[in-house]
């Protein structure tokens, strides 16, 4: 029995007793009969209180509890990815969130903590993005406790496993010059030149994932691609549509391109006309998407700049593909990196608690 566990016990003894009545609520030790009257809290019910689960590894000398606020008006289901800033602009410092530290999370069904896949990105000098994965389905508006991430590992512990195919359903860089056919299709003749990182779409060329994503609560696409020459690359398609074959299919949200060298970012949600977001001049260098589409709300980047969001009437709700193809014009689409994985409006909130050392033996 742990410290904790023989000082609770000790605790409920001597309340039963009616010696004193231990006042532990504002430490969160509030009485239970089960462990469903600890759910929300994150806690296990152990001798009469609810209580923070045993420590997980003692490789581990700190751990800090993490909850997950929900803001969206849709249920995020287990595995979807949050994303927690680390660095003097997030939520925690660097040290503390090395390659060594761990995010696990309570089982209930167990009693016991399990690890989470967690990968990262926008990584710079002094910070980064940490992802990791919803132990379990969380419902608008609500909170899930439980959470941890442990550091301070002792000298010789083994460095993060980076679970970023749990993350991402497309992590895509055309770095073994073909393509994995568990995730693309393709019509026609795209071209891989060895060792470029890259694959090449002239006209008449389709190349589609075979994956997809609902968009609700939604699709995050990410894609570096190039368009020589820029001014023929009328018929140019970059984006999400629902059509799990080549070609058009409402509904969709893509980039699209003009025969005088210009893009847009087209959306059509039902039969209606396509509705247009932006327009951005196109260039020889490569070209930068991130495109979101959250339910009834799409937004994209586009070489840096931000265009205006477009709220649709009716939610995209359809399961979404990433598309690439040139269906008219005279250039070729360089397609260099593909990004695929779930996403919401707003994003999880990770609120985090108070760092707690290991107790003592």
């Amino acid at each position: 029995m742990t410290r904790v566990r023989l000082l609770l016990a000790v605790l409920a003894t001597l309340a039963a007793c009616e010696l004193f009545q231990p006042n532990l609520d504002q430490y969160g030790y509030t009485t239970c009969g089960s462990d469903d009257d600890c759910a929300d809290t994150g806690r296990l019910c152990e001798t009469g209180y609810c209580t923070p689960p045993p420590w997980w590894d003692k490789r581990f000398k700190h751990r800090r509890e993490l909850v997950v606020v929900n803001g969206s008006a849709s249920t995020l289901p287990k595995g979807f990815p949050v994303t927690l800033p680390v660095g003097p602009a997030g939520k925690l410092p660097v040290d503390e969130v090395n390659t060594f530290a761990r995010v696990v999370a309570l089982d209930r069904t167990l009693r016991t903590q399990v690890e989470l896949m967690t990968t990262t990105d926008n990584v710079v000098s002094n910070g980064y993005d940490l992802i990791f994965t919803l132990p379990a389905d969380l419902p608008p508006s609500s909170r899930l406790p439980g959470i941890w991430v442990y550091s301070s590992a002792e000298s010789g512990t083994e460095a993060r496993p980076n679970g970023k195919e749990a993350i991402y359903v497309i992590d895509e860089g055309f770095r073994d010059d073909e393509l994995d056919s568990a995730l693309w299709r393709t019509d026609g003749n795209p071209v891989f030149v060895p060792n470029d990182l890259e694959v090449k779409l002239q006209r008449g060329d389709f190349l589609w994932s075979d994956v997809s994503l609902p968009g609700v609560p939604g699709v995050e696409l990410e894609a570096d691609f190039t368009l020589t020459p820029v001014e023929t690359c009328n018929g140019l398609t970059v984006g999400l549509i629902a059509n799990d074959d080549r070609g058009f299919q409402s509904p969709y949200a893509v980039v699209s391109a003009t025969g005088n060298g210009k893009l847009s970012v087209d959306v059509q949600e039902g039969a209606e006309f396509p509705a247009q977001v932006g327009e951005v001049i196109a260039s020889n260098v490569t070209q930068k998407l991130l495109l979101r589409v959250r339910g009834d709300l799409v937004t994209a980047t586009l070489n840096g700049e931000e265009l205006d969001p477009l709220t649709l009437e009716d939610p995209i709700t359809a399961p979404l593909h990433a598309h690439f193809f040139v269906e008219g014009g005279t250039c070729t689409l360089t397609v260099k990196k593909v990004r695929m994985r779930a996403a919401v409006e707003p994003e999880p909130v990770v609120e985090p608690g108070a760092r707690v050392q290991l107790p003592p033996e």
